[in-house]
This record gives C-alpha cells, sequence and structure tokens, in this order.
C-alpha cells in the first residue's frame, strides 16, 4: 500500500468517527438509593463483605460492571436486586450524576433512585456484610475532610531501560483524597466523590 493510500484510509476512518472517541475503558454503574423515613430522607450504603477480592469490607453502593446489552441504568437495577433484593420496580430514577474514573481503565457511572418508604432490603449476604443509612440532612451538616493519598510508578524488568535517560523512570504521583466518618463509618474514595457530586446539585 503507498503512502497516499495510508493517508487516504486514515482521512476516511477519522471522518467516519466523527468526534466520537473509543474509549478504552470497562464501565460500572452504581446507583444512590435514597429513602423517605419518619419525613427524612436517608442514603442507603452497604459495607461490603470481608472476603470480597475487591474493596473488602469498605463503604459503599450497590453496583457493578456493565454487561454486554446491558445499558449503565439496567446494570446497576440488576446489582440492586442482587445486592439488596430491591426489585427495578421498586425504583424511581431521578437522574445521572457524572461520570467518575476509578482507575485508569474504569469509568462508573452514578444514578439516583428513590425507594419507598416502607421498602424491606434482602442483603445477599455473600456480597454485603451489612447496610446502614445516612440522613441527608446530616450529611449536609457535615464537612468533608481531605487527606492526601500517593502512588509510586516504576517499569518492570523487562523493559528497555538502556534507551531512558539515566537508564530508569519512576514517578510518583499524589492527590487529594476526600473523606467522613459517620458513626463507626468511613466513606471515602469513590463513594465520597459521588456524595460530593450529589450535594453540589442540593446546596
Amino acid at each position: 500500500m503507498s503512502d497516499d493510500n495510508y493517508i487516504e484510509r486514515i482521512r476516511r476512518n477519522l471522518e467516519a468517527r466523527g468526534r466520537s472517541l473509543d474509549y478504552p475503558f470497562l464501565r460500572s454503574a452504581v446507583i444512590v438509593p435514597l429513602v423517605r423515613r419518619d419525613g427524612c430522607i436517608e442514603i442507603i450504603f452497604e459495607l461490603r463483605a470481608r472476603h470480597l477480592r475487591r474493596s473488602p469490607g469498605e463503604v459503599g453502593f450497590p453496583g457493578g460492571r456493565v454487561e454486554e446489552g446491558e445499558s449503565p441504568w439496567q446494570a446497576a437495577l440488576r446489582e440492586l436486586e442482587e445486592e439488596l433484593g430491591v426489585s427495578e420496580s421498586y425504583v424511581q430514577c431521578l437522574g445521572q450524576l457524572p461520570e467518575q474514573q476509578r482507575r485508569r481503565d474504569e469509568l462508573i457511572v452514578p444514578f439516583v433512585g428513590e425507594l419507598p418508604e416502607d421498602i424491606e432490603l434482602k442483603p445477599d449476604r455473600l456480597e454485603v456484610e451489612e447496610v446502614f443509612t445516612l440522613p441527608l440532612k446530616t450529611l449536609m451538616d457535615t464537612e468533608f475532610q481531605e487527606a492526601r493519598l500517593t502512588e509510586q510508578y516504576s517499569l518492570s524488568d523487562d523493559f528497555p531501560r538502556d534507551y531512558l535517560p539515566g537508564s530508569s523512570w519512576n514517578r510518583t504521583v499524589t492527590r487529594s483524597v476526600h473523606y467522613l466518618i459517620y458513626k463507626n463509618y468511613l466513606i471515602w474514595g469513590l463513594s465520597a466523590n459521588i456524595l460530593l457530586q450529589l450535594l453540589e446539585r442540593i446546596r
């Protein structure tokens, strides 16, 4: 193939895609369940089972990977039913919050949903150790704290280091993380970021 043909193929493929990008991201979806109890809005949280490979013993929202053929909302509803036993027929979608990037290759799509006041939760004990609620008013009156998270990056031994200046490479990245403590529960990371986005749409 000639150089001109390569150029034409590039041009044609770029035009076909337009401005859309094929992100190499895995997609997951979570739902922030709200319920009215005694005249107050409460947020439902899960304490993940401690034997799980991912985020064991941490506080979070019902959610998981978006499977083939599902929309993120459908995935969030499926996970809500699997983890808390709540059928999608009981969920009123209030909307979607901004996507969150958890790792370099994963995007989380958060939704907010309202459940009936008398909803009965049936946690899957294989995934959920405990369920608790946080009153929305308490959240609005609580200041998030901020800490620093430091990550170190280095290259594996099979990388051709001799081509690098000084034959070495490493990076240290420090970023802020938000958290709050409610009773005996630590809410931080992705869950805290989602709550902050929710608060922005209330205040």
